[in-house]
């Protein structure tokens, strides 16, 4: 948030969250005049949350000024997750691949550990992969994602 007033401001941001997750306290932030702030603040599924889309309000005061921003998100318990070991927790359990490949426990997006692939040349490749049976009764979206990071590559 930036404070585009000619003197600082106190700000109050609240989050609003469905029944049933849980949002932060209010939390207060002093900024000067021109300055600017990120923060973040963290919303949790509460026991029993359902998947899909979860619609989250964040409101910013100051004096009798209110601004709200929506925005929503697609959660997907830990249950519902049909890849197996997508974390790297246990290593390279439940993955099939080819070429240059192991678990880097340094460096993680989700998780304990990430898949690392190592080429020595632009014509080397190493990929790995999972089968994961749907065996859906009607069609309907499947969600698939993925990080990805890169290092000396050409």
């Amino acid at each position: 948030m930036r404070n585009n007033r000619a003197q600082a401001a106190e700000v109050r941001l609240t989050l609003n969250a469905p029944e049933g997750w849980r949002a932060p306290e209010a939390r207060s932030l002093r900024l000067d005049a021109g300055q600017e702030e990120r923060t973040s603040l963290l919303v949790e599924p509460g026991e029993g949350a359902e998947a899909g889309s979860v619609e989250i309000i964040a409101t910013a005061t100051v004096g009798d000024v209110t601004e709200r921003v929506a925005g929503a998100m697609l959660y997907i318990p830990a249950e519902a997750n049909l890849v197996r070991n997508p974390g790297f927790e246990d290593g390279l359990n439940g993955w099939a691949g080819s070429g240059s490949f192991d678990v880097d426990t340094d460096v993680a997006h989700w998780g304990g550990a990430s898949a690392r692939f190592s080429n020595a040349s632009t014509a080397d490749q190493s990929q790995i992969s999972q089968t994961i049976t749907l065996d859906q009764e009607e069609p309907c979206p499947i969600l698939v994602r993925a990080a990805g990071r890169a290092e000396n590559v050409s």
